[in-house]
């Protein structure tokens, strides 16, 4: 409640969460998921699912979407380099994908 009332108007409120609820993520407007220092998504909170399904990674029913997302972009001791290539897609695929070119067009102007 009191980011939604500290965003009204012109205001960009910006807030950095390690882990929150599937109920807290559904109240964010955009979020950045970031792996290994990279952006592997930037967007509307509601389109993330949606992007990590383009790559072919669907979401389980009746899981957290924060939860998916962090083990689909942490690296695992026992899968190590698995992980890594299956990170470095995510991030090559977002910056593949309109939403990064919108994104990085924006910037530049």
């Amino acid at each position: 409640a009191v980011v939604s009332t500290q965003s009204t108007g012109d205001r960009t409120v910006i807030v950095t969460m390690l882990h929150p609820s599937s109920h807290e993520f559904s109240l964010l407007d955009r979020v950045c998921l970031m792996a290994e220092g990279n952006i592997a998504f930037l967007g509307k909170a509601i389109e993330a699912v949606k992007h990590f399904e383009a790559m072919g990674s669907t979401l389980p029913s009746f899981i957290n979407p924060v939860d998916h997302f962090i083990s689909e972009l942490t690296v695992k001791s026992v899968t190590q380099s698995e992980d890594e290539e299956r990170i470095e897609s995510f991030i090559n695929f977002y910056k593949d994908s309109t939403l990064y070119k919108q994104m990085d067009q924006r910037i530049s102007h």
